[in-house]
């Protein structure tokens, strides 16, 4: 831990591997995600995946072992959540979450409520 202008400072050591759940699992907790929501994200984000293409979903469906319905279903949540947004008529991961992962680094103020 590292004290910097008065902001602590928590590495947390991670392998390549596991990065991308790591962030999603720290964000995780503001956007209310479930384990396979974590798992759906952090896969398509290792695999490069951005956009949910029919070939893409193909690909997620047989990694992750689930239905077209059920991944569909899980995808209509994400997107309620904001998690994938449209872009062009398409299904893509949204870019706030992108460069909050490809950053590594989340920042948190806390305010008192009055």
């Amino acid at each position: 831990m590292e004290v910097k202008d008065n902001i602590i400072e928590y590495n947390i050591p991670v392998t390549k591997e596991n990065y991308c759940m790591a962030m999603i699992t720290a964000v995780g907790c503001f956007i209310k995600t479930t384990s396979f929501e974590k798992r759906i994200l952090s896969t398509m984000l290792n695999w490069g995946i951005l956009y949910l293409t029919e070939g893409n979903r193909e690909k997620l469906r047989t990694e992750l072992n689930k239905s077209s319905f059920n991944l569909n279903n899980y995808i209509k949540k994400m997107k309620d959540k904001g998690i994938f947004i449209y872009e062009e008529n398409i299904l893509m991961v949204n870019p706030t979450i992108i460069k909050i992962i490809e950053s590594g680094k989340i920042h948190l103020n806390f305010t008192i409520q009055q």
